[in-house]
């Protein structure tokens, strides 16, 4: 954000074109990675499902979303370096998707969600006779991410009581907010906020509801792909699932492009035919698209202050304006 800033000042519109270019990028990097497994129609819809998130639209209208939207683009770029990609060694690859990945850490700490996944991608690397460079670069990422994850920790003051306080439980709550988050955040558009929404107990009841049915689907499509794009989920949203009272779906934007690779596998697999399985993410994108502009253009009556501290959407601000 300091970057930007030095570059383009208080600039409005060229900060937004910034975000809303590396937003792009993203959905770009996801395009090409999922290509190679779904072709390119399954590709562009899971692509356009990502872009038109309703769950991002705070990371892409927000400066200080920045930094997610920074670590999703270097995280799929670390990804798609270090996959196989046929060749015994994984020469330069490998060690620009450590570099990638540690760039990720330092735009936000919560890519360290990543850090199982890279790893064993490194393991299987391992098993196939990748050589002493592979444990180095194993070594290299878990530093990386412990450090990144200890400087989060003392940084975000996450003690008893305090703002980013985080306890055992709180995951029980909070995975499923994130799931209906991530799935059908336009159901929020004219919530006051992502804390006020996450607080419904029917949101609770349709977020394991939905893991649920993701659960029995994955079980019975046996694809690799949506199984992985499940774990990328989960990998990337742990690092605030476990936090007590910040709730924030641009939380989710690092983790996204795992829910809408995992639904694209397995609409591929349970619809048989890849033109049909575009097609139904095509209008999902669609649809996201709409509820979009549904929340941007949102009458909220309610500006919860100060406990919900950060004034993302414009109508709020407007609102608490007009109220001072």
């Amino acid at each position: 954000m300091g970057a930007l800033q030095s570059l383009v000042g208080l600039n409005a519109p060229a900060q937004h074109a910034a975000l809303l270019f590396i937003h792009l990028c993203s959905g770009a990097l996801l395009f090409a990675l999922a290509s190679r497994r779904l072709g390119p129609a399954l590709a562009a819809g899971a692509a356009a499902m990502f872009l038109t998130a309703p769950a991002v639209f705070d990371a892409v209208h927000w400066l200080s979303g920045i930094g997610d939207l920074l670590a999703c683009a270097l995280l799929l770029l670390a990804l798609g370096w270090m996959l196989p990609d046929g060749r015994r060694g994984a020469g330069w690859r490998g060690w620009a998707g450590c570099a990638a990945f540690a760039l990720a850490l330092s735009a936000k700490e919560i890519a360290v969600g990543a850090l199982p996944l890279f790893v064993l991608l490194e393991l299987r690397r391992a098993r196939r006779g990748g050589g002493t460079a592979t444990w180095v670069r194993m070594a290299l990422l878990l530093a990386a991410g412990g450090f990144f994850a200890l400087r989060g920790l003392f940084t975000w003051s996450t003690g008893a009581g305090e703002s980013y306080a985080m306890g055992a439980g709180a995951w029980l709550h909070n995975l499923p907010a994130y799931v209906v988050g991530g799935a059908a955040g336009a159901l929020a558009a004219r919530q006051p906020s992502d804390i006020y929404f996450a607080g419904f107990g029917w949101v609770f009841a349709l977020g394991w509801a939905l893991l649920a049915l993701w659960t029995v689907a994955l079980v019975a499509a046996r694809s690799r792909g949506a199984w992985f794009g499940f774990a990328w989920f989960v990998c990337l949203a742990a690092p605030v699932l476990f936090l007590e009272h910040q709730f924030y779906f641009y939380y989710l934007t690092c983790a996204l492009p795992g829910l809408v690779y995992s639904l694209a596998c397995l609409a591929r697999a349970g619809l048989r035919d890849a033109g049909r399985a575009a097609a139904v993410l095509a209008s999902l994108a669609a649809l996201q698209g709409v509820a979009v502009e549904v929340r941007a253009r949102a009458g909220l009556p309610l500006a919860p202050l100060p406990t919900d501290f950060v004034l993302r959407r414009a109508v709020i601000a407007r609102n608490a304006l007009g109220d001072l």
